[in-house]
């Protein structure tokens, strides 16, 4: 019977003693003290149930008695066993999912800078053949690869159409030679307008000084016909002042009409004076005026004149500009027009300017153009490989740069490299592309073959390194990817760190790079089995 049924309280005092763990039990003191007067370690380990350990975590585990409390604790064991069952089941599904990648460490590396090329054989020696525009061919004599000697028959020309186009040629010549001479005969300068302005000007300060002499000469007479009349005047008022008191009336009364009649000619000869020095101002101001009328016209046909010889000057220069490229046109024209002579004098047959060797040749019945009718190629001059560059590459090399040129065939150890010199650059075509040719300076070689040119820009060490295949690009620009040791709720993990790079130089293998957050003892990525970006846990393949 339970001594604590009656007091409830007491009861769970007593539940709660009974629930605190056993410092030391019995057994365990025995068994410590059976150890410790033991001297043979294997009876010791023979006497030894259960590890220190487990012993120990036994000793303390709790005593219940009642059943709700130890279903409690089962459950809870049960818990923390399933989390720990799935912390395992999640670390080993992790590892089997994350990326396995293999890292490297940045080095010291030799960057070489190069531009490579593609190409064929050609003969040094090598000639287009053009013929005129516009011909039928209507016999080929030659074969591809067949060996000619100069002045050979290649092929035939239909002999109407050269009559035809040597006809056309002779006139569009004739037309020419009237264009030259047109543009050789200088267009004198009208220099009408400036003369009569010049003489106009002449004759307007002519009138100036005649005018000027005639209003003189007018003012004068009218001073001294004022200066008669005034001493007439003068004379008449003396008589009548003269004249006693008791003069006759009748001679008194002539006395004063002559004196009246004096005053009045005075009067108009003041008038007349005064007229005439009026009119003499106003004809010489006139004729003034004249004269800046005819100096402005003058000014105006001198700047017109200077203006027809200057636009006369620019027309000459013009037409001897023209006139020198007329003159171009009629000697290719008579260079075609003897070469159509010539090919009619022969029949329609075009001979082999010099020997070599027939590398192209037409069809029958096709017409001629721009393009070349055929090659002769000699080998004698050597061989040149012909290879397209981009025009960035291109760019990149000036003439007379050395190159290494790979021939098809050989093998690892015995490849089959030789010198070459770049001899010539072409103009980029529609495409952008640029044609190199190489002189090939030695070698076993025969037209058509395959070549590899490598031109040598830049050779150049660095101190850090890495294979192009760890460098990775974002919106910020390059960055690498090294490995770092994380603890996570998994345990010690390995996790990939961001670390931006400029790049200072790459070829074809390695990148030359530059970090302040980067060393030579840092673990980089360079392969990957999957995808991977900064903050991914990976898995270190050891090599």
């Amino acid at each position: 019977m339970d001594p604590y049924a009656e007091d409830p309280i007491q009861k769970e005092a007593a539940d709660e003693t009974r629930l605190l763990p056993v410092e030391k039990p019995v057994f365990q003191k025995e068994l410590n003290s059976a150890e410790e007067g033991s001297t043979d370690p294997e009876q010791r380990r023979e006497k030894r149930p259960l590890p220190r350990v487990l012993q120990t975590l036994f000793s303390f585990r709790p005593r219940f008695e009642d059943r709700g409390q130890k279903r409690a604790a089962g459950n809870i064991l049960r818990f923390f066993a399933a989390v720990l069952v799935l912390t395992l089941v999640a670390r080993g599904t992790a590892g089997a999912t994350i990326a396995v990648v293999e890292t490297v460490k940045p080095q010291s590396g030799e960057i070489l800078q190069n531009v490579l090329a593609e190409g064929r054989v050609s003969a040094a020696g090598q000639t287009a053949i053009i013929a005129p525009e516009g011909l039928t061919i209507e016999e080929v004599f030659v074969q591809g690869g067949q060996q000619v000697k100069a002045g050979d028959p290649l092929l035939r020309f239909r002999l109407s159409e050269l009559e035809e186009l040597l006809a056309r040629q002779q006139a569009a010549l004739g037309e020419l030679r009237a264009q030259l001479q047109n543009l050789r005969q200088s267009q004198p300068v009208d220099s009408s307008s400036l003369t009569a302005a010049q003489q106009q000007l002449v004759w307007a300060q002519q009138d100036v000084e005649t005018i000027r002499a005639q209003g003189a000469q007018q003012v004068a007479a009218a001073q001294q016909q004022l200066q008669a009349a005034q001493n007439a005047q003068q004379n008449a008022d003396a008589a009548l002042a003269a004249l006693p008191a008791d003069a006759d009336p009748a001679q008194r009364q002539e006395a004063e009409k002559t004196a009246a009649e004096a005053r009045t000619a005075a009067q108009t000869a003041a008038d007349a004076l005064t007229a005439a020095q009026t009119e003499a101002t106003n004809s010489l101001q006139e004729a003034e005026r004249a004269v800046v009328t005819a100096q402005q016209q003058l000014v105006s046909a001198q700047q017109s004149d200077t203006s027809a010889r200057s636009e006369a000057a620019n027309e000459t220069n013009q037409n001897q500009a023209a006139a020198e490229t007329v003159r171009l046109d009629i000697e290719k024209g008579e260079e075609k027009a003897a070469e159509l002579q010539s090919l009619l004098e022969n029949e329609g047959r075009l001979p082999a300017p010099s020997a070599g060797r027939v590398e192209t040749r037409p069809a029958e019945g096709t017409k001629t153009s721009e393009e070349p009718l055929l090659h002769l190629s000699n080998q004698s001059q050597g061989y040149l490989a012909e290879a397209l560059l981009s025009e960035q590459e291109a760019e990149k090399l000036a003439l007379g740069a050395r190159c290494k040129v790979s021939a098809e065939g050989g093998n690892l150890f015995y490849p089959l490299t030789f010198e070459g010199t770049l001899t010539a650059l072409s103009a980029p075509d529609e495409a952008g592309r640029v044609k190199a040719s190489i002189r090939l300076e030695e070698g076993d070689w025969k037209e058509g073959d395959n070549v590899r040119a490598e031109f040598i820009i830049e050779q150049k060490n660095y101190p850090l390194c890495v294979p192009l295949s760890a460098l990775h690009t974002d919106s910020g620009g390059y960055y690498l990817l090294k490995t770092q040791q994380e603890d996570t709720v998994l345990g010690m993990e390995t996790v990939l760190v961001k670390v931006p790079v400029t790049v200072l130089a790459q070829d074809t293998r390695l990148a030359a790079v530059e970090s302040g957050s980067l060393s030579p003892s840092d673990q980089i990525v360079s392969l990957s089995s999957k995808p991977v970006a900064p903050g991914d846990r990976v898995k270190v393949e050891v090599q």
